[in-house]
């Protein structure tokens, strides 16, 4: 059996990091950055477009280990929350999808006018 080397380990800070994501910002971020429309009409959203936030929202790096843990913490929130769809699509709360559209509606009608 091989040992495990300190150069394969993930750092402690690393690890409270995953542990502190939380699906439903992640999704704000998404919707702040990308736009709420990336709910479809179906108010559903792929899986990939979250992953992609949280590595922004949590500032971290791309890699395969992130992406697996990511992955898993985000998964785990969504399947304890009831929101992953059969097909693997996650389902947007409605509260989060009005919230988010509230803010970037004010946004729009702010710098439309200038």
């Amino acid at each position: 059996m091989r040992k495990i080397e300190n150069k394969d380990k993930v750092d402690k800070e690393t690890i409270d990091v995953y542990d502190s994501i939380n699906g439903f910002d992640v999704m704000k971020e998404l919707f702040l950055f990308k736009g709420e429309d990336r709910a479809c009409r179906d108010m559903r959203v792929e899986f990939k477009d979250l992953m992609d936030a949280a590595f922004i929202l949590y500032g971290l790096k791309v890699n395969s280990t992130n992406k697996l843990y990511v992955s898993f913490h985000l998964t785990r929130f969504y399947k304890k929350e009831g929101l992953i769809t059969p097909n693997g699509r996650i389902i947007v709360p409605v509260s989060i999808y009005d919230e988010i559209k509230a803010i970037n509606d004010k946004y729009r009608s702010t710098h439309r006018r200038h």
